[in-house]
Formats: structure tokens, sequence, C-alpha cells
């Protein structure tokens, strides 16, 4: 689904854990994914953000303690309307004969190591990973951000991670991990100051490095880049 929308599997599977309200292009790209319309569910994401607005006023008027709950509760709201049925799509398409993905078998004991293109949150890759290089992007007045090169070891590659610090203006960017003889991985999808944009899992193969760079595109200015250092694990 990710490489048919162009969005990391990490934000498509975020989309439904129904922690956070996702965007519109993110959920008008999951509906895309599984075959429905994304513009008659663009409107419905536009129905339920209104209606949003009327449970948060409601949330507040009466306790305003009470908001984080609320909002739990909106998240879930916008994902139940476009989740749903969205699935529901896939499984018609499935059922016709449209190819399912393979239910890997689990054990605990054993571990295969992930190949390019991996999500390295899914793969495990995330516990005991190493930060190898840090920019840090200035982008106007208190806004800034943060570019790492992660690696793990125990799945023998690394990936490109962009955030936003607290209270900065969500912007559109373009994360890029690239290794020494050319292969890369690449997401673009609009940072926020919880949502932490990454690639996919890169193997620095024969002893070579990897290069993380983000490419922010913040309105009514040039874009900004950032840039690491080829590194090795």
């Amino acid at each position: 689904m990710g490489r048919a929308v162009n969005y990391a599997p990490s934000t498509l599977s975020d989309a439904v854990q129904g922690k956070r309200l996702p965007t519109r292009a993110v959920t008008e790209a999951f509906v895309r994914a599984c075959g429905g319309d994304p513009a008659v569910w663009g409107e419905r994401w536009e129905q339920t953000v209104r209606e949003i607005s009327g449970l948060t006023a409601a949330v507040d008027e009466v306790s305003p303690r009470r908001r984080g709950t609320g909002l739990l509760r909106e998240a879930a709201l916008v994902l139940i309307t476009a989740v749903v049925t969205a699935t529901a799509t896939w499984l018609v398409l499935a059922d016709r004969g449209a190819p399912a993905a393979p239910i890997p078998s689990a054990s605990p004991s054993a571990f295969t190591l992930p190949a390019d293109g991996t999500d390295p949150a899914t793969a495990g890759c995330g516990f005991g990973d190493t930060v190898l290089g840090e920019v840090q992007i200035k982008l106007g007045g208190s806004g800034s951000g943060m570019l790492e090169l992660k690696y793990s070891a125990r799945c023998q590659g690394g990936w490109a991670r962009f955030y936003l610090n607290p209270n900065s203006t969500p912007v559109p960017v373009e994360v890029r991990v690239q290794a020494s003889d050319g292969r890369a991985s690449a997401f673009a999808y609009l940072a926020e100051g919880n949502t932490p944009v990454y690639t996919d899992l890169l193997h620095a193969s024969g002893g070579g490095c990897l290069t993380a760079s983000v490419v922010i595109r913040a309105a009514n200015t040039a874009p900004l880049t950032g840039r690491t250092t080829c590194l090795a694990g």
C-alpha cells in the first residue's frame, strides 16, 4: 500500500491506530490504495472534521481536563469513517482475485534479517538503534526540525528520520536515505510536531556508507535542505 500511494507503511499503519487524527491526504491515500473513491471520502473527512469541531467545543465547555479523552474519540471517529469502508473495498478486491499479502509466520526465537524497503518499525529495527549523524534545520521564526541518520546493528541497515520540534508549523518534507552505491529510499509527507517522517530500511552493503537528506518545502520560501555526511554503522 505504501508503494502504491508513495507513503511510508508506518504512516498508513499509524492512521488506523486511533491515537491521533490522520490528515485528509493520508485518509485519501489509504482509500486510494484500497480502490475506493478519494473524492467521496475527502468530503466525508471534511464533514467529520466539522462534527469534531462541535465535539471539541462541547468537551471544553463541560471540563477542560476531559479534552484529551475527547480528542482520542475524535480521532477514532475519523478513522472509523475512512478506514472501515476502505478496508472493506480491499477485501472485495482480494475476493475477486487480487493477490493478498502473505502473513509471515511468527517465532519468538527466530529473527530474519529484513530486506531493503522494509519498514524499520515493524521489523523491530528500533530496538537498540543508534543515531549515526544528525542535522538541525532552522525553519524561520521559532520553528526548527531535526534530521537523523539512524542505524540498527540488529537489522544491519539504516534509515533517515525527520521530525519537527514542538510548536513548529507543519511543513511538507521529503526524507531520503541513500547508500554509497546509489540505492535509495525516500518518502514525502507532511511533517507535524507529533509525527516524524522516516524512510524504509536500507542496507549499506559491501562496507559502504549511508547518507540522510531532507527537502523542506515551507510556504512562500525557497526549499530548505539538510544532509548528513556518508556514515557507516
